[in-house]
């Protein structure tokens, strides 16, 4: 939610080094869909279809985008007045395409 929140058009933000991190997408998105929405928003961002074939890219861009989310998602759900859970309910109900 933090990634796709952060790719809605908020700001991305980077998270810590990267030189010593070894992160792989299968484990953590494997078998959920994942993936090709990363991939997507990857594509999205560069505007280069090759980025597809880079996983540590694909995987720093959804990182960007989720960091830049979940500052986002706080600011809507906790920093509010009300309760988190209805502020998310009411912001989804606000996001709606119809």
């Amino acid at each position: 939610m933090g990634c796709c929140s952060g790719s809605q058009g908020w700001e991305e933000a980077t998270f810590g080094d990267w030189k010593d991190t070894t992160i792989s997408l299968e484990p953590a998105f494997s078998g959920y869909g994942y993936i090709p929405a990363l991939k997507a928003i990857a594509v999205a961002d560069t505007g280069d279809v090759e980025i597809i074939l880079h996983k540590d890219r694909i995987l720093r861009i959804a990182e960007e985008y989720a960091n830049a989310g979940i500052r986002e998602l706080k600011r809507e759900l906790v920093d509010q007045p009300g309760q988190p859970l209805w502020n998310l309910v009411n912001l989804i109900r606000d996001t709606q395409v119809d």
